[in-house]
């Protein structure tokens, strides 16, 4: 297929067994939305949704210049009571502040 050349460039990241199989166990991906301050530029959405982005668990994340980023999470880190306060860390290690949030949709997203 197209996209055959892609895998082989880049080595897969070893998934600890949990994180591999959360789709077998119904997944129960979680929307997350939080605001972030100061953001005056694309570089700093860029930034942000970058930081957001290699949290683990995080599986997409958008950020728009009114500093409103929504993540959609795996189950597993939704889940976690420390979610919260790593997506924080993540955000200030590009000086940034999670100004509100992240609130998680109750609504579970079932990706088919």
């Amino acid at each position: 297929g197209p996209g055959a050349g892609a895998a082989g460039r880049a080595p897969a990241d070893p998934l600890p067994a949990a994180v591999g199989g959360r789709h077998a166990e119904g997944g129960g991906e979680r929307s997350a939305d939080l605001t972030v301050a100061p953001i005056s530029c694309e570089k700093c959405c860029a930034a942000v949704a970058g930081s957001i982005r290699a949290v683990e668990g995080v599986i997409d994340v958008r950020c728009d210049l009114d500093g409103a980023c929504h993540a959609t999470l795996s189950g597993e880190l939704a889940r976690s009571p420390l979610a919260p306060a790593t997506l924080s860390a993540a955000v200030a290690s590009v000086g940034k502040v999670v100004t509100c949030g992240p609130h998680l949709s109750s609504k579970t997203r079932v990706r088919l």
